[in-house]
């Protein structure tokens, strides 16, 4: 495991969270089907968040 450095990293580890949640099958419903995320617009909200 490598620290993150750059934004390159924090998307990687971004996508790789939200490909676990999404097929979760305790919450990726609740982001799926009941917040029915955008995910084209959530995650680069999220790489700059983070």
């Amino acid at each position: 495991m490598k620290d993150i450095n750059n934004r390159e990293d924090i998307e990687l580890l971004v996508n790789k969270f939200y490909e676990k949640v999404k097929v979760d099958e305790t919450i990726g419903y609740i982001f799926n089907e009941i917040a029915n995320i955008n995910w084209d617009k959530h995650l680069p909200k999220m790489y700059d968040f983070w």
